[in-house]
């Protein structure tokens, strides 16, 4: 997937696209009312690397207007949401913003979103409305709530619950830092776990992620494994004993879209993160 904003050019370059047929998807968007007006939708390309678009021309008769229907947002509380809606293309090459950009919504009532017209949509093409939603002045939390849909019709995002605080320690001994994080298991996010760990002065970044069935339906506890006598591994890859480590936790709930096959018309994802912040790990 590649992206491209164009703002007052009429040319542009797109990079690191992936080979073979790729979905395009390009909107324009109205800078007064900071939504889109018009869409274009071309699917199956495979240009070669160098190679040059036709002209996206929102006038001529490949363009389409998106529809427009109501969404609400639930479990906001004192916090303050953003809303985009998206289109998944098949090859999971395509994913465009159609929804107002910037619009901060801090109640629950009806608002309006934009997105594909059904009759413009593939067989198998989903599109999301997401709310991703954060305290003001608040950096260390964030939840997010997806809802997967073809027919653009008036749609809930059910908001969860603010992720508990981890408990994030450094086990004992070891040529490098194996962080270990626990976590109660909270009813809204109980699909997947993710712990990211990041230390500078050089940088090292860890990454683990863990399923339920994995974890085996109890409380999130995962640790950084000990790698010592994997063939290959080098201790100085790992985080270092003594050096400051920022972390981030994620649990979700949900559907996948592109990752699940029951993530169909219908499903819907929630996620929350908590972050050290300025309380990163000694």
């Amino acid at each position: 997937r590649s992206s491209n904003q164009g703002g007052s050019r009429s040319t542009f370059t797109l990079v690191d696209v992936a080979a073979g047929p790729q979905d395009l998807f390009a909107s324009r968007f109205n800078g007064i009312t900071n939504r889109a007006d018009k869409l274009i939708l071309r699917r199956g390309l495979n240009i070669p690397d160098g190679g040059t678009l036709p002209v996206l021309d929102f006038a001529a008769a490949e363009a389409f207007a998106p529809t427009s229907a109501n969404f609400t947002i639930t479990g906001l509380g004192a916090d303050t949401a953003q809303i985009i809606s998206a289109f998944g293309g098949k090859r999971g090459s395509a994913l465009g913003t159609t929804a107002r950009f910037g619009d901060y919504i801090a109640s629950s009532g009806a608002r309006t979103y934009d997105a594909v017209p059904l009759a413009q949509l593939a067989t198998g093409e989903l599109q999301q409305l997401i709310a991703g939603a954060g305290a003001a002045n608040n950096v260390t939390s964030e939840r997010l709530a997806y809802a997967f849909f073809r027919n653009p019709t008036d749609l809930t995002l059910a908001l969860g619950p603010v992720l508990s605080t981890p408990t994030v320690t450094r086990l004992s001994g070891g040529a490098y830092s194996r962080v270990r994080a626990q976590l109660a298991v909270q009813s809204e996010y109980t699909r997947n776990f993710l712990a990211e760990y990041n230390q500078q002065g050089p940088s090292r970044v860890t990454t683990i992620l863990a399923s339920t069935g994995y974890v085996g339906g109890g409380a999130w506890d995962l640790s950084i494994p000990d790698l010592s006598g994997a063939s290959g591994w080098n201790p100085t890859w790992g985080p270092q004993n003594g050096n400051s480590i920022y972390w981030s936790v994620t649990a979700q709930g949900g559907s996948i879209s592109r990752f699940d096959l029951d993530a169909t018309d219908g499903s819907t994802l929630r996620f929350a993160t908590v972050n050290a912040g300025t309380s990163h790990l000694p």
